[in-house]
């Protein structure tokens, strides 16, 4: 997503949020398995609520890499989880979602 603060999407949770009742609009079945491939990414966690299980998991890859979620800019931790959601999108579906839009100001 370019610019998610332009949506208001200036924390992680925020992103979550929208993200939930985005899915909500569509009767749930955006995220339909979200979850369960959260948790086997993690292997752990299948009590936990997807935004729980997306952030553990968004940490987990900033650890592995050797940086730390903690240090990011709120956009690039936003970025991550809509990074996320974009692979378990096209991994469910089987196919890649078309680039997001290019944005040029000035």
């Amino acid at each position: 997503m370019a610019r998610p603060s332009a949506y208001g999407l200036t924390t992680f949770e925020k992103a979550t949020t929208f993200l939930f009742g985005f899915d909500s609009a569509l009767e749930f079945s955006l995220l339909d398995g979200f979850a369960d491939w959260l948790a086997d990414r993690l292997g752990e966690g299948r009590s936990l609520v997807w935004s729980r299980l997306a952030h553990d998991l968004a940490v987990a890859r900033e650890m592995q890499a050797g940086g730390s979620l903690d240090e990011l800019a709120p956009e690039e931790r936003i970025g991550k989880f809509f990074g996320i959601v974009r692979e378990f999108l096209e991994q469910r579906d089987g196919r890649p979602l078309p680039a997001p839009p290019t944005v040029s100001i000035g």
